[in-house]
């Protein structure tokens, strides 16, 4: 999996290099490329503090529904989030209005364990993750993972969050989020805070099905990662 990390002034293309996951009895560790998950070793009902601290979920609960329980709806389709605004921020990205239409598919959702492979198009920037954990009740469902890795030389970790209602018609009320989890040394306060994260809904409430796009989209300028100027964790594009 491709990630794409940025610092406040600049963004940094994938990693630098591999970081070790927080391994222990209730969790299990799978290495996909370049990226490291940590999921429950058995079904989640709810979003695990390891994934994003409960301090940070009961803040996060004010922009984004958190799901729980473990008969999630099955998912597994493609959808595009367009058109997509900023729903609220922790530090300030005011400037940014436009974004890329994003495309997101669920895949091969074992409804045993809960968990699915999930991928994303959002112009040329991608991400994928083959250990998605999917939790909630009914047509309502929470889908997250986790990821670490370093960015210029520093320890991160992060979680992508994605809530809905599923629909026939596709996903109805999406909210998407970005959490920064933790993070090594950095004196010089080159990434964002430990604890930010950011918002995003389809703004006509429903991320419709889709086809994937199989040719590279066009990117917007506005469209891009954790600097002051940014949208998501995911994006290769640098404001100027």
């Amino acid at each position: 999996m491709k990630k794409y990390f940025v610092s406040k002034n600049r963004i940094y293309r994938g990693f630098e290099c591999l970081t070790g996951a927080l391994c222990g009895i209730l969790f299990a560790c799978t290495s996909n490329g370049s990226d490291t998950v940590i999921v429950p070793s058995a079904p989640a009902s709810t979003i695990i503090a390891a994934a994003i601290p409960d301090s940070i979920q009961t803040k996060m609960e004010n922009y984004i529904p958190i799901y729980e329980g473990s008969t999630p709806p099955v998912i597994t389709g493609t959808y595009v989030i367009s058109p997509e605004k900023l729903v609220y921020a922790t530090d300030d990205i005011s400037t940014l209005t436009s974004f890329n239409d994003t495309y997101i598919r669920f895949s091969d959702q074992n409804t045993t364990t809960n968990r699915a492979v999930y991928d994303e198009r959002q112009g040329t920037s991608t991400a994928h993750s083959d250990d998605v954990l999917v939790i909630g009740s009914g047509n309502n469902f929470t889908a997250y993972f986790v990821s670490t890795g370093t960015s210029s030389g520093i320890y991160v970790k992060t979680t992508t969050v994605i809530s809905g209602t599923k629909t026939t018609s596709g996903i109805s009320g999406l909210r998407y989020a970005f959490v920064m989890v933790d993070k090594g040394a950095d004196p010089n306060d080159t990434l964002v805070a430990v604890g930010t994260f950011r918002v995003f809904k389809d703004n006509d409430g429903l991320a419709a099905n889709a086809v994937w796009p199989t040719a590279l989209l066009l990117k917007t300028r506005a469209a891009s990662a954790l600097s002051n100027k940014s949208r998501s964790f995911l994006s290769s594009e640098r404001i100027q």
